[in-house]
Formats: C-alpha cells, structure tokens, sequence
C-alpha cells in the first residue's frame, strides 16, 4: 500500500475511534468532564493497533498492545484525577471491539457456512483474549507496586482457604 493510503486509514480510523468512543461514554455516562479524556484513550488504543497491525503484528499481538496503551492510559488518568479506572479503561478499549468479526461468524452461520463462521469465530475469541490479557497486565502492576499489596495477599490468602 502507499503512504498516503496508510496514512489515510490511520487518519479515517482515528478520527472514528475517538468519535465512537466519545459516543460510547456518553451512552456508559462517563462523568462530562472526563470525556475528551476517554474518548482520547480510544484514540491511543486505536492507534497502538494500527501502528502494529501496519507492521505485520498478529490479531492477538495487535489488540494486545492496545489494549495495553488504553489500560495505561486509564491508570494514569485514574491516578491523576483520583478517579476510579474504570471510569477510562472500557473506554479506552472499545475501539478494539472485534464486532465486524462477530458478526460475520454469526451471519455465516445463520447462513450454514461453518468453516467461515469457525474462522471468524476463533478471530473474535483471539481478538477478545488478546485485549483481556492487555488490561490484565497493566492492571496487575500497580498491584505489584501498592502500599497495600501485603493486606491484598493476606486477603488472597484468607479466602483461598474458604
């Protein structure tokens, strides 16, 4: 592809992201104030996807590392205005969204196209693990670094045994 065609997706593909996900956090009633904010971590996501899918990143590797910048993002906003993280990180990742796939497996198998709705399927669920294991590890680090990662081990410990 050229340059200006990539260039134009990004731009095009951009500029959805962050009005989709500001749409988004209007229907989740994201707080007003805080909502260029979490529509921009939409973009951030977004563009971290584009920038590996571009370099010929996998499906899980591509959702993987946007779902890292979105989860990031979330936790310094969260950090920054003293805020819980969810308020930014559902946010920040439903640009990654794999509905273009869900759909199409459920369209082929309605349609009795079961190597095409498998296909996909196994798209949408790698696309799913890959943006699940991205907000996991970026949420598991401030964990790792709190104050409080002791009495977090004595719950785990407590109700383990239960």
């Amino acid at each position: 592809r050229s340059v200006i065609m990539n260039w134009m997706a990004f731009l095009i593909g951009s500029i959805t992201s962050f009005v989709g996900t500001l749409g988004f956090s209007l229907i989740v009633k994201i707080r007003p104030k805080y909502l260029f904010f979490a529509a921009f971590g939409g973009f951030l996501a977004y563009a971290a996807w584009f920038f590996c899918d571009f370099y010929g990143q996998g499906v899980f590797i591509s959702n993987f590392v946007g779902a890292i910048a979105g989860a990031a993002y979330s936790e310094i906003l969260a950090r920054i205005f003293k805020t819980p993280t969810i308020e930014f990180s559902l946010s920040s990742v439903i640009s990654l969204a794999p509905g273009s796939f869900l759909y199409y497996a459920i369209s082929s198998f309605i349609n009795n196209d079961y190597p095409a709705a498998f296909d996909n399927m196994v798209k949408t669920l790698i696309i799913g693990f890959g943006i699940a294991a991205g907000m996991i590890c970026v949420s598991i680090i401030p964990m790792l670094f709190s104050k409080n990662r002791l009495k977090h081990r004595e719950f785990a410990a407590e109700n383990a045994n239960k």
